[in-house]
């Protein structure tokens, strides 16, 4: 059981860094999901609001449309983390104006993770899939008790464990994944 522990939190270690990593400047990701019928006003008119966004922002933005027949597509925002922060906020300024919002918001960097300081970030840790059990607990108590804790959203994937790991994401602040860690 001590060895489960330290794997766990060597796992979420790793996540802190990545966290570290996006308030120290690092190249940002974030992926917003977007209404199909929306994309054509985001475009604009030969591209030229996309065009415009990028040049006030400096971040690059590319509309993913390969799940349009689904009825959404993907904005990719990639820059620093500023210029990913004001690009998502022109987006989404973008979108109001025709009564929508984003779908969803996956953010990311280099390292893995995306936001700025005080906002709300999202990072990921793969954890050997024997170390899942004790990191959920008994009906999710051990992450129940941690989110509730520490304000942090945690959540795990296990739809790569046949090939023997899981996926931990954890959401909120800085502060409250730093919190999580150490709970």
């Amino acid at each position: 059981l001590p060895e489960q522990i330290a794997d766990a939190k060597q796992a979420i270690e790793l996540s802190i860094e990545r966290a570290k990593a996006a308030r120290e400047g690092k190249v940002a990701e974030e992926r917003v999901e977007v209404e199909q019928r929306c994309v054509g006003w985001l475009l604009g008119k030969k591209g030229g609001l996309v065009q415009e966004i990028q040049q006030e922002t400096g971040a690059q933005i590319v509309i993913d449309q390969t799940t349009s027949n689904l009825g959404y597509s993907t904005v990719v925002l990639k820059g620093m983390v500023d210029q990913v922060d004001s690009a998502r906020d022109r987006v989404n300024a973008a979108l109001e104006k025709v009564g929508a919002t984003p779908m969803t918001a996956k953010a990311g960097n280099a390292a893995g993770v995306g936001g700025s300081k005080g906002s709300s970030i999202n990072t990921q840790v793969t954890v050997d899939q024997q170390w899942v059990g004790w990191l959920l607990g008994k009906n999710g108590s051990a992450v129940k008790d941690i989110e509730a804790s520490t304000g942090a959203k945690i959540s795990v994937n296990q739809d790569t464990k046949v090939q023997g790991y899981s996926t931990i994401a954890l959401s909120g602040t800085p502060l409250e994944i730093q919190s999580a860690y150490e709970a």
